[in-house]
C-alpha cells in the first residue's frame, strides 16, 4: 500500500489491501507509459478515476465529487484509447459495477473524513473487532467451565478412591474378627512396610502382604557361627535381600528381561575373566623367558 501510494502519488483506499481482501492489486509501475505501450491495467483506470476525484474536490469550498456519469464518460474514453492502439480490454463490462461501488466508496470514504466522522468500512472493521473480541470472551467462558468440570470430576474420583479405601478397612476389619487364626497368617499390605519378626513379605495366594515364615520355627541342625560380620559383608548381604526382593515384585516380562540382562552380564564377565588368564599366562611366560 505504501509504495502503491508513492508511486501513483496518490493515498489509496485501505479496503483492497486490507487483511481480509481476497485477491491484492498489482503494483504498477511508475516508469512505464500506458499509452505508450498500448495497455491500460484496470487498477490504473482505477487510480486515474481516483485521482480525477482528487484533483475535482476543492479544499477551502467543500468537496465536488464526481457523478456516475462523469466516471462513465471517463472510462469509456480511456476505455476507446486503449482499444485503438490495439489492445482491447475484456471483461469491461463485468467489472462496471465493482468499479463503481469502488469509486462511491472512495469518494464516501473522503466525504467523511472531510466531516471528521468514521467511514463504512471503519464501521464494518470495529464491527468485525468486537465480533472477535466477543468469541474471544466466549472461548475462554467455554474454556474455564471445562477446567472447573475436570477440577470436579478430580475431586469427585478422590473421594470414591476414599470411600472405596475405607470400604476396604472395613471388609479387612470385619474378616479379622471372624477369622482370627486365618488373619494371622497374612497381612495385606500394598508396599513393604519394614521388617516383621515372623513374617515374609511376597506376593502369593492371597495378594501382596505380609506372610508367616513358615521356616522361622523350625529347628536348627546347624551351629550358628560366632564370628561377627564385617560392615561390609553386612551390607553385601542386605544389598543381596533387596535385589532377590525387587525381582520377587517384578512382573513376568520384567524378569525375563532381567534374566536376559543378567545372562549377558555373566558371559560378558566370563570373556573378561578369559582374558585375564591370558594376560596373567603371556605375562608369567614372558617372565620364564627372560629369567632363562
Amino acid at each position: 500500500w505504501v509504495f502503491d501510494c508513492v508511486n501513483s502519488k496518490l493515498i489509496l483506499p485501505v479496503s483492497r489491501y486490507a487483511p481480509e481482501a481476497k485477491d491484492l492489486p498489482p503494483h504498477l509501475s511508475p516508469f512505464v507509459d500506458n499509452a505508450a505501450e498500448g495497455y491500460m491495467p484496470l487498477y490504473a483506470e482505477e487510480i486515474n478515476k481516483l485521482r480525477a476525484a482528487r484533483d475535482s474536490v476543492s479544499a477551502p469550498s467543500g468537496l465536488k465529487l464526481q457523478t456516475k456519469e462523469e466516471s462513465k464518460k471517463q472510462r469509456e474514453e480511456t476505455f476507446k484509447t486503449t482499444t485503438e492502439m490495439g489492445e482491447g480490454d475484456e471483461g469491461e463490462d463485468s467489472e462496471d459495477d465493482s468499479e463503481d461501488e469502488a469509486e462511491s466508496r472512495y469518494n464516501e470514504e473522503l466525504a467523511a473524513e472531510k466531516r471528521g466522522e468514521k467511514s463504512k468500512t471503519e464501521i464494518a472493521k470495529m464491527e468485525v473487532e468486537e465480533d472477535s473480541s466477543e468469541e474471544e470472551e466466549e472461548e475462554e467462558e467455554e474454556e474455564e467451565k471445562k477446567e472447573s468440570a475436570d477440577e470436579e470430576e478430580e475431586m469427585e474420583e478422590k473421594e470414591q478412591e476414599k470411600v472405596e479405601d475405607s470400604k476396604v478397612e472395613k471388609t479387612v476389619s470385619k474378616l479379622a474378627s471372624k477369622d482370627k487364626k486365618k488373619m494371622e497368617s497374612f497381612i495385606a499390605k500394598r508396599r513393604f512396610q519394614g521388617h516383621r519378626k515372623g513374617y515374609v513379605f511376597r506376593n502369593g495366594e492371597n495378594g501382596l502382604g505380609y506372610y508367616l515364615d513358615t521356616f522361622a520355627n523350625a529347628k536348627v541342625t546347624f551351629k550358628p557361627s560366632t564370628r561377627r560380620q564385617s560392615k561390609r559383608a553386612q551390607r553385601l548381604a542386605q544389598k543381596k535381600e533387596e535385589e532377590e526382593m525387587r525381582h520377587m515384585m517384578m512382573s513376568k516380562k520384567a524378569k525375563r528381561l532381567y534374566g536376559r540382562m543378567q545372562h549377558g552380564r555373566k558371559k560378558k564377565q566370563e570373556k573378561v575373566d578369559a582374558l585375564k588368564r591370558k594376560r596373567a599366562a603371556l605375562s608369567s611366560s614372558s617372565k620364564r623367558r627372560k629369567s632363562r
